[in-house]
């Protein structure tokens, strides 16, 4: 879906005016279709409404979820006097505050970071920073490196995972660590002062 909605935008840009191509391609593909007008735009305003809303629920109850799963007390090796105390309002009362302070609090932070003026430059330094490394490692990098690991299992049941050429795998890994290693040289540069700017500028 984001290689169509990609295509689209670059095929809506305008490759006739001043740059040429190299100038139609930095454009972004959601403010040219945002910008165009008519059913398309009203389209990809509502897909993106819908990017946003999902994620940001999505975001806050994983959060919700792992503050009660790192501050509430764990029964599991609680003796009964304990659990039995743990059960009473009053301490569910308390693990609960302590939940909610800390959900509270990981949401206050980039509430205050997006109300400040330079809040674009924060926020589009987040996005690079988090395509750059995590997300090509989490969706470029583990993905075939597991399942190289699992079909050196003798004991894998799953003959789906055999399906895949190694020559695939290690190329898609390969990429990854390219493609990751690219980022890490553009930021050296730039520390150095070797290039300006930043990657979405």
């Amino acid at each position: 879906m984001q290689l169509a909605w990609s295509s689209l935008g670059i095929a809506v840009s305008d490759f006739g005016g001043a740059g040429g191509a190299a100038a139609a391609l930095r454009v972004d593909p959601v403010d040219a279709l945002r910008l165009g007008g008519g059913a398309l735009s009203s389209a990809s305003g509502a897909v993106a409404a819908c990017a946003i809303a999902t994620t940001i629920l999505g975001t806050g109850r994983a959060l919700a979820t792992w503050c009660q799963d790192a501050l509430e007390p764990d029964q599991t090796g609680a003796t009964p006097a304990d659990q039995g105390s743990l059960r009473r309002p009053a301490g569910r009362a308390t693990s609960g505050l302590r939940s909610l302070a800390a959900y509270c609090i990981c949401c206050a932070i980039p509430v205050l970071i997006a109300a400040r003026a330079s809040s674009a430059a924060a926020f589009f330094g987040a996005i690079d920073l988090a395509g750059a490394y995590p997300v090509a490692l989490l969706w470029g990098l583990l993905p075939p490196l597991m399942t190289l690991r699992a079909r050196s299992r003798r004991s894998v049941s799953l003959e789906g995972m055999r399906s895949f050429p190694v020559a695939l795998l290690v190329g898609l890994a390969s990429l990854s660590v390219a493609f990751m290693g690219g980022n890490a040289a553009f930021d050296v540069a730039a520390l150095l002062g070797r290039r300006p700017g930043a990657r979405w500028q």
